[in-house]
């Protein structure tokens, strides 16, 4: 679906009710996928207190071969949506997609799906608080053996989310910490083992009988020798 107005794609806007749609400018209107209608979408922010957050928009035309190329998705954003829309003039063109972070781009560790239609488009939430590099990367398909390059057209629209508070996070790290305290104390005030005192006097009774039996053998055999 597009903005009657700049004929843009339209994207979710966060925190909203029904997920409402909208081109990324608060001044055009906003859909409603529920209910089914159009609406100003500064009245809707300012009525539901949401402060839109900046988007900012990529609009490109790139030209892909076997090599990967990538599109960087997040920037210096630690918690973002991003959102893409990749379109092929050509819709019986495939091509490979696949969104990677760069932890699994190091790693080589990276599944690419195919377009359908010349088309492939994703929403990516990200929000662990820590800045990571997300990107988009695009090559052509396994089965291409052609040597041109295809050429695609790329949108990405970015937004930056709130940081995630730590309270909760926080709260079970203390009561982890106080259960091994308590679990401490508990077992520091337990009386000393009396099973271990038990098997400790055993064993010196024990000791003693075989000592008493070898001085009797002892004994006996040099009171032989003399008779």
């Amino acid at each position: 679906m597009k903005c009657p107005v700049c004929d843009k794609e339209l994207f979710s806007i966060i925190n909203t009710p029904n997920s409402l749609l909208y081109c990324g400018d608060i001044n055009h209107p906003s859909y409603n996928p529920v209910d089914k209608k159009w609406s100003n979408t500064n009245d809707v922010t300012k009525k539901d207190n949401i402060i839109n957050p900046e988007v900012f928009e990529i609009n490109k035309t790139v030209e892909i071969t076997k090599t990967m190329t990538l599109l960087d998705l997040n920037g210096t954003k630690v918690n973002f949506q991003s959102e893409f829309l990749i379109s092929s003039k050509d819709p019986s063109i495939k091509y490979l997609i696949a969104v990677v972070n760069q932890d699994e781009l190091d790693e080589g560790n990276i599944n690419f799906e195919e377009s359908i239609d010349g088309q492939m488009s994703k929403k990516i939430i990200y929000q662990e608080n820590v800045h990571k590099n997300h990107f988009l990367s695009i090559k052509k398909h396994k089965n291409d053996i052609s040597e041109e390059p295809i050429t695609l057209h790329v949108v990405i629209r970015l937004s930056e989310l709130p940081k995630i508070e730590q309270t909760i996070l926080k709260k079970n790290t203390f009561l982890e910490e106080s259960d091994n305290i308590v679990h401490e104390n508990f077992l520091n005030r337990l009386p000393q083992n009396n099973l271990y005192k038990k098997n400790t006097n055993n064993y010196y009774l024990v000791f003693g009988i075989l000592c008493l039996i070898i001085a009797c053998f002892i004994f006996l055999k040099r009171r032989n020798r003399f008779y």
